[in-house]
């Protein structure tokens, strides 16, 4: 390829731009007109060695030879995208993944590290922030520099709340509160809005099989509202607009995550799987009206049969 663009550039330096040339160089560009079939595969490299012992390595590439958390919880992403990441004002980046350190996982919980953009460093927790095993923690932020975790344990979800991201260790942040257990909420998503970002939002799934809430509805989606921080939550176990039976016959945390906007007071939920229709469900109230754009339509919601999934 350094050969190629070489011998184009040389001819470029040789060939004086008057009319007269520029009129032959075209009259041979269209002379010579190269065919498909005789095209030739370019190398992606003169004497083809693997792409990444040339390539530029990204800054945020690390190359220090060390493990920043070992895990040996595998089972990362639980078959969809979830609210893990967040991006700082001051250049940091927050991601969030699920940590054990045992093979037994008794110390399952939520793990994150940190890149600093700035200088370029990696850093982590080193273990979960949580005081007990959780499992599938979700993060946002909260207030100006704090952070908010959204978690289930063996028996319910949770909700942790530090006011200073900077101060969490191993094991710092203490359950603020408990979200109602009617429906058994699991696989937590968070997010906040406000002006201050201290308007907590939360969706999970409804995991109960002997207390259903949405009749011929597969694992519904139930919303909660806090607005004083998880002291107490004002909506709980709300079905949202757009997401009962009359949109989707299967509904599931891994189906759906909250996109950060820039507004203060907009929410908007990405709602994605084979069983509806793909669609973003936004409120610039704080949650308190739903609207939805669709960008995929579904052909048969209603037609579906799951288990040729």
């Amino acid at each position: 390829m350094k050969k190629l663009l070489f011998a184009i550039f040389s001819l470029f330096l040789v060939l004086p731009i008057t009319n007269a040339q520029t009129d032959n160089l075209k009259t041979l560009i269209k002379t010579v007109k190269p065919k498909a079939e005789k095209l030739i595969r370019i190398p992606r490299n003169e004497d083809d060695k693997p792409l990444s012992t040339i390539q530029a390595e990204p800054s945020m590439i690390r190359t220090e030879g060390t493990e920043l958390q070992q895990t040996y919880y595998d089972w990362q992403s639980n078959d969809g995208a979830r609210t893990w990441t967040h991006v700082w004002n001051n250049g940091k980046v927050d991601f969030a993944f699920t940590t054990a350190a045992d093979a037994s996982f008794t110390s399952r919980g939520t793990g994150i590290v940190t890149y600093n953009s700035n200088t370029g460093q990696w850093s982590a927790i080193g273990g979960r922030v949580e005081n007990e095993k959780t499992g599938f923690g979700s993060i946002a932020q909260y207030g100006a520099n704090g952070l908010v975790v959204a978690a289930h344990t063996a028996t319910d979800c949770r909700v942790y709340v530090t006011n200073n991201r900077d101060a969490i260790s191993t094991g710092s942040m203490t359950v603020t509160s408990v979200l109602d257990n009617t429906y058994e909420p699991c696989w937590a998503n968070v997010m906040t809005s406000g002006a201050n970002r201290n308007i907590i939002h939360v969706i999970a799934t409804a995991s109960s099989t002997s207390n259903p809430i949405l009749d011929g509805v597969t694992d519904p989606l139930i919303y909660f509202r806090s607005m004083d921080g998880g002291q107490t939550w004002d909506k709980q176990n709300v079905i949202l607009p757009f997401l009962t039976a009359e949109y989707g016959i299967h509904w599931n945390s891994n189906c759906a995550y909250w996109m950060e906007t820039t507004e203060n007071n907009r929410l908007t939920l990405i709602v994605n799987n084979a069983w509806s229709d793909g669609m973003a469900i936004y409120s610039d109230d704080n949650g308190e009206t739903w609207n939805r754009k669709v960008f995929y339509s579904h052909p048969n919601i209603m037609g579906v049969d799951t288990a040729d999934w």
